[in-house]
Parts: structure tokens; sequence; C-alpha cells
């Protein structure tokens, strides 16, 4: 309706996947104050501290390639990569969102082969916050696509996962939101 339209809509809401399908700005308060103010990917990937951390995660904007109808799989084509999500009702050249929840990106040292996940983006580990319960989001630059992956410490270490080192973010088609 706000698209045919054209009429602007205020739209409040506490769910952060409705906020990221829906919204084009967002407005975040905390106790009656503006913490943060601007598009919709700008603000829900540089959240403010009050945002509660398990609704990290990226929001990416693209453009549908193509669709699989057979499969019901679209491909996304964003800054310099490609992601498969979920296709039903997706059109080629439609502009489109995808939330990718944190939890859901695993990492690997070395690009990954004959597993089900059909998202394996390159990238760089851009930075790491470190949390009080022994998990780390470490943030991967995927060619202009900034990627949020929240794994343990002990994996993170174990792995030997660093500033600047390069990783491949993988994710399961079937988590993706868009």
């Amino acid at each position: 309706m706000r698209d045919q339209t054209e009429i602007p809509i205020i739209y409040v809401s506490h769910s952060i996947a409705e906020v990221a399908r829906l919204a084009d700005q967002v407005v975040v308060m905390q106790d009656g104050k503006v913490e943060a103010v601007g598009s919709a990917v700008n603000v829900l990937n540089h959240p403010p501290a009050s945002f509660e951390r398990r609704d990290a995660g990226a929001l990416l904007e693209g453009t549908v390639e193509s669709v699989d109808a057979r499969h019901r799989i679209a491909t996304i084509a964003l800054s310099s990569a490609q992601l498969h999500v979920p296709g039903a009702g997706l059109n080629p050249g439609k502009a489109v969102r995808v939330r990718i929840p944190s939890r859901d990106v695993m990492l690997a040292m070395k690009r990954p082969e004959a597993l089900s996940a059909l998202n394996v983006l390159e990238g760089t580990v851009r930075d790491m916050t470190e949390a009080d319960d022994a998990t780390i989001d470490v943030l991967v630059d995927c060619g202009g696509d900034a990627i949020l992956s929240r794994i343990t410490s002990f994996s993170a270490e174990r792995l030997g996962i660093r500033i600047g080192a390069p990783v491949f973010a993988v994710i399961k088609t079937v988590a993706l939101e868009q």
C-alpha cells in the first residue's frame, strides 16, 4: 500500500525482521530518546548499543538476477557477490533486501566443498567484538557487502580468526529472510 500510494507511513515495531522487510528509514528510540536515525540498511547494519544482541545480523540490498522456477530459488546480485534465496514471488530485475541473522553464518578458513549450503561468500575479517557469553561477532567484508557471523570464542581461537584474515562466510539458503 505504501509503494502504491506513495504516502509516508510511520510504523512502530520491535521486530527487527519486520523493520528490515518494511522500512526505508529507521528511527531507533530507547527510553523516549532517539539513538539512531538513517536508512534501514545503515541503522540495522550498525545498530546502537540498545539493540538486543540476539537480533544481530546483516541487511543487504540487491537485485534479482534470475529465478529457478523448478526449485523456487532466486539468485540475488549484491555488490560483488551473489546470494541464493527462497524465490517464491520474485521476478528478475526486482530490487530486494535480504536479512541474514548472524547466528546463521558459519565461517571457514578454506572454501568448503560438497555441502548443502548454496551460499559461500569470500571475504576478509574487518572487525571482531567479543561478548560476555563466550561468543564473538565477526564482521566480514565480502566485496563491499558486510556479513556478520556469531561464533564461539573457542571456534575463533581454533580457526585462528583475526582481523584482516581471509575467510569464507557460509549461509544456508533456508536461513535467509527476504
